[in-house]
Formats: structure tokens, sequence, C-alpha cells
């Protein structure tokens, strides 16, 4: 038997505990995925340093195996539309930079909207925040930029792939994302990605070179990082990241991947 090993510990121990509780909580956590480990003869992982991390606290015969993204729904064809998507959703004109997921503490989107006021004054771009969840409220009264949109939830896929293709940068903020399916999904679509440095995403743009990096919790490192890119071609990392996503996460590339696993485990030959 294998298991898919799919969150970053900070996500389950979760937060409102003191240092020591925390610690221990932690603690006991891993003792209990060590346990769980010994009844499987693999763990599946979907990214390099969640790998990294089972590795380090004694979880054994660990497996890489990436996600595959729909090539075909999310492609740079559907720039073409840009316009019409954004006169259909009431979205400004101008560099735009977008965010898709669970509005949550773990995200860090408070780091996003720090910085933005400084992003908007030097390259006039807007910030869509297109999901729900409990930050939502929080987030809101704390915004201080003029140029932040916000829009619910989305859950028609083609809808999604038209957001992503009618922006100019995706933002991935959250430190404890296990591989960052929407911003694969951007690749896809030819947008390049910002990235905090830590987590899935991170792994994405360190093999890629499509986006750039910034260190967790620096709002001014990623002011820096976004007026880069905003300001810098485009056109030519959005490139770099379809190919990137055509060249090592198709679904058949996913599906092979978890097939040879499956093969080392069971000892089987081609």
């Amino acid at each position: 038997m294998v298991w898919f090993f799919h969150t970053h510990l900070p996500r389950i121990i979760g937060g409102g505990r003191s240092d020591a509780a925390a610690r221990a909580a932690t603690a006991l956590t891993w003792s209990y995925f060590r346990r769980l480990n010994r009844l499987f003869r693999a763990t599946l992982v979907a990214s390099e340093s969640l790998a990294r991390e089972l590795a380090s606290e004694g979880i054994e015969r660990v497996y890489q195996v990436p996600l595959g993204v729909d090539l075909e729904r999310f492609h740079p064809s559907r720039q073409a539309g840009q316009s019409e998507t954004r006169r259909r959703l009431n979205l400004p004109d101008g560099p735009l930079a977008v965010f898709l997921g669970r509005l949550a503490r773990e995200k860090q989107l408070d780091v996003v909207l720090e910085a933005w006021p400084e992003v908007e004054r030097r390259t006039g771009a807007t910030l869509l925040l297109v999901g729900d969840g409990p930050a939502r409220r929080h987030l809101q009264a704390h915004s201080e930029s003029r140029r932040v949109v916000w829009l619910p939830f989305v859950s028609d896929r083609d809808l999604t792939a038209d957001l992503l293709a009618a922006a100019d940068l995706y933002v991935a903020p959250g430190p404890a994302e296990t591989f960052g399916l929407s911003a694969l999904e951007a690749m896809a679509a030819g947008i390049p990605v910002l990235s905090v440095d830590r987590g899935g995403v991170a792994d994405r743009i360190r093999v890629s070179d499509a986006g750039a990096l910034y260190p967790a919790g620096d709002s001014h490192a990623l002011a820096e990082a976004a007026i880069r890119l905003l300001q810098g071609d485009l056109r030519s990392l959005g490139q770099t990241a379809r190919r990137y996503a055509e060249e090592h996460h198709s679904w058949p590339a996913a599906f092979g991947r978890i097939f040879e696993v499956y093969r080392q485990v069971l000892g089987l030959r081609d």
C-alpha cells in the first residue's frame, strides 16, 4: 500500500497555541506520521520541498510525484480574450496580478497587501484576489491600496482559465503550499509567477526560472520583486512558464511517474 502526503505540518498544527504547546503538538504529530509511515510501502508527495521535510523528520521511502495540469484548458491562446474577460468582470486596464485560492492566514496575503501600495505607486498595477475564506473580512479591513479588487470563489474551470489568462502575473504567497496547482495553471496559461521562497510553488520557480522569489514575510522584498517582474519581459517569462508546464506537468507525464513508482515499490520490471 502507498499513501499520499499532501499537507505541510504548519497547516495541521494551526495557530492559537503558545510556543511550548505548538512544539509539543508538532513533536506528537511527527511521531504519529512516523508510526503511520511504517504501515505503508511508500509515501507519495507532490513537491521536492515536502519530500525534504519528511526525510528530515525520519519519514522513509518518500517518492516525489508531481501533479499534472490541463494543458488544453489552461493555454496562452486564452490571452487573446483578455480585454473581453476584463470587461465582463469589470476589471481595470493596465498591469494585473492575481491570486486564486482560499483566503486564510497561512496564505500570508497580509504580506501582499502590505506591499501593494508601493507596487501600485511605481507600476500602476492592480491586485486581484479571487476566493473566499476565514481571513477575507480581516484582509479587506486592512487593505490600504486603492488598486485591490476582490472576487468571490470561482467554481467554473473555464472562467478560472480566462481569469488567469487575463492577468500579467500570478502571486503565490503561501509558504505552506505542498504543490500550488493554481500557480501551475497560471504557468500553463503563459503567466509568470511571483512566489514566496518556501513550499511547492517555490520549487517550480527554482526549476523553471519562470518568475521570482522573495523571502517569507518580507513585504519590502515582495514589492521590489513584483516591480522588477512587472517592469520586465513578462512575455518571455510567460513563454518559459508554458514550456515548463508542457515538459514536466502534462497528465501523461504525471501518470507515468505514478506508474514508475508503483513498479519500483512492487519490484516489477518494464
